[in-house]
């Protein structure tokens, strides 16, 4: 055997040491290319990409048409961030094998990593007209559509690709993904069994199971599906926070966060993990823990990031240590990994602590470049009453807010009847116990997954006479001057998330925002009669409270009493809350978010 036979051998046999003296040897007395190639692979492979790159622009050096190692060359300078040189090599390695697959996946595959969707459809439809019906493009091209939330045609793709390879794992586990998301948890998990049935056993397909029994409301389920995730990755995040989430719900508050712990016992700590399991102790208020344990894990992890900085900067701003918080933001912001969550909750502290001035150029510097944060927006309203800029008023305009009766549907004699209807079927999807640890609602539950991707008639039935009644909003606040500059979206709506509340006896919402909206809603399907007829508001919804410590209070501006068969829509950066109703009586409701549609 010679030498380059034995290299190959040993790097087969990933005896990366053995292979790379071996090759050293090689270049050290020829120009071979192969050779060059080769440790450029062994580079790649044990994380030294600077050097892998040097190896393989040598290799090209001496033989440019090689279209294995642009592609290698490209996989390299990916890992550097050096995107656009290794567009230039994927682009190269297409121009030389123009059925080379792995080229044309690798290259779509950094096209979507840096948010070029549409861009990597337009490569991968080039490769399917070299190489019709390939699994592995069609695959990419659904998680292209993935990624622009066409889910549909995700689908279609998916199936497309298992039509070609009816035993390719990665497109079956690719498909369940999409259908959970076009809200089909269902046919998600049925994807997910016959996995499981043909032997497959990977984490992440437990994870995906997992997701879609949660959607289902089969949380026991859910929660062993996370369990096994755990086992077998210990610091996968996603796993834990899941299993955290579903526990709460499920009432077993006392040891929610104990796979974080286990873990951590363990031995094994990520900052991912550190700081996920950080924030849930934030999230239930149990800021002392959170400070606790952030010194301890700073033994264990770099404490030097702006993610970890900004971490303990909320966790003395809710022990309200306002001095401490700022300078940790401080220092976050000019840490690695810093950006503009760094920046609002930067600013949220100032606020509280008075330096309202600086909180709003903080605040209009984030919304400079996210001009439809809601976050930011939020706060930047708030910032602006306390210092009573005129500016406010555009915010916090009432006339931005509206109650509607929703129209009859189609096959009710009147709306109670419908709303009876509702809430029978809403009932039977309350099978938590307690409210989501992350949200806002108190003495209640919640539903799991998105509301409206279920198809039952009396849902289609709400949604076609919601969608009526928005419209109608939208064209009534488009008259009114714009909140913010980025605020007009245009006719066309969609949901970007949608549930139902049902609130016990004291049960209430804190004030609040929607992150991921552009208007709100509360739908009040079933009221109190206490709500219905009280002096003092138990069960109104108020707008324009903050949820905040402040120096300076500022007071509601607007109250919505809620009636069965009424629809309340509002500004997602709109602060809203709900005042607690002493009635055994349960209070249910839709909520769902709108975002516009653009072209």
């Amino acid at each position: 055997m010679n030498q380059m036979q034995a290299a190959i051998s040993a790097f087969q046999n990933n005896d990366f040491e053995q292979a790379e003296t071996l090759l050293l040897n090689i270049v050290n007395r020829t120009q071979h290319v192969d050779a060059r190639h080769l440790l450029g692979l062994i580079c790649s492979r044990t994380g030294r990409y600077e050097q892998a790159v040097q190896w393989m622009q040598e290799a090209l050096r001496i033989s440019p048409q090689q279209p294995a190692i642009h592609n290698n060359l490209a996989n390299a300078l990916r890992r550097l961030n050096r995107f656009d040189e290794a567009i230039r090599h994927y682009q190269a390695a297409i121009a030389q094998q123009g059925d080379y697959a792995d080229a044309y996946r690798n290259f779509a595959q950094l096209l979507m990593d840096i948010g070029q969707p549409l861009d990597a459809q337009t490569v991968l439809n080039s490769g399917l007209r070299f190489i019709p019906g390939e699994p592995t493009l069609l695959n990419a091209l659904g998680l292209s559509y993935q990624q622009q939330n066409n889910f549909p045609a995700a689908i279609q793709t998916f199936q497309q690709a298992l039509a070609q390879r009816p035993d390719y794992v990665l497109a079956e586990h690719n498909l369940g993904v999409a259908l959970r998301l076009n809200n089909q948890p269902q046919l998600a998990l049925d994807c997910y069994d016959r996995l499981a049935a043909s032997g497959i056993d990977r984490f992440e397909i437990w994870q995906n199971k997992g997701n879609a029994l949660s959607d289902l409301g089969r949380l026991e389920e859910a929660a062993e599906c996370y369990r096994r995730v755990i086992a077998v990755a210990p610091d996968y995040v996603d796993a834990h926070h899941n299993l955290s989430a579903t526990l709460w719900v499920l009432g077993e508050q006392e040891n929610f966060l104990q796979s974080y712990e286990q873990v951590f016992d363990a031995g094994n700590m990520t900052p991912a993990l550190a700081l996920a399991y950080t924030d849930a102790l934030l999230s239930v208020d149990r800021n002392t823990e959170a400070m606790n344990f952030l010194r301890q894990a700073g033994n264990r992890i770099d404490t030097g990031q702006a993610p970890f900085l900004d971490m303990l900067a909320r966790s003395h701003f809710q022990a309200g240590d306002y001095p401490t918080a700022i300078a940790l933001h401080e220092q976050a912001l000019t840490a690695p990994g810093a950006n503009d969550n760094c920046r609002i909750t930067y600013g949220i502290t100032l606020l509280c602590a008075g330096q309202t001035d600086k909180a709003v150029i903080v605040l209009k510097d984030v919304l400079s470049r996210f001009p439809n944060d809601q976050m930011a927006l939020a706060h930047y309203m708030t910032g602006l009453q306390i210092l009573g800029d005129p500016d406010a008023d555009r915010l916090a305009n009432p006339a931005l807010i509206a109650g509607y009766r929703l129209p009859v549907p189609e096959g009710y004699p009147d709306l109670a009847a419908f709303n009876r209807a509702l809430a029978d079927y809403l009932t039977g999807l309350h099978t938590g116990k307690e409210h989501p640890y992350e949200q806002t609602l108190r003495e209640g539950t919640q539903t799991p997954g998105n509301l409206f991707g279920r198809e039952e008639p009396v849902l289609n039935a709400l949604v076609a006479g919601l969608r009526t009644v928005i419209a109608q909003h939208i064209a009534r606040v488009s008259q009114e001057p714009a909140p913010y500059p980025a605020f007009r979206g245009g006719p066309d709506f969609d949901f970007s998330g949608s549930w139902s509340v049902r609130l016990r006896k004291q049960g209430y919402h804190t004030q609040h925002i929607h992150p991921m909206g552009w208007f709100s809603s509360a739908y009040y399907v079933k009221v109190p009669e206490r709500v219905r007829h009280t002096d003092h508001r138990e069960g109104w919804i108020s707008f324009g409270e903050p949820n905040l410590s402040l120096p300076k209070n500022v007071e509601p501006f607007q109250f919505e009493q809620p009636e069965p068969g009424k629809l309340v829509l509002f500004p997602s950066y709109m602060w809203h809350g709900t005042v607690p109703f002493d009635s055994d009586e349960e209070r249910i409701t839709v909520a769902f978010d709108v975002v516009p549609v653009h072209g």
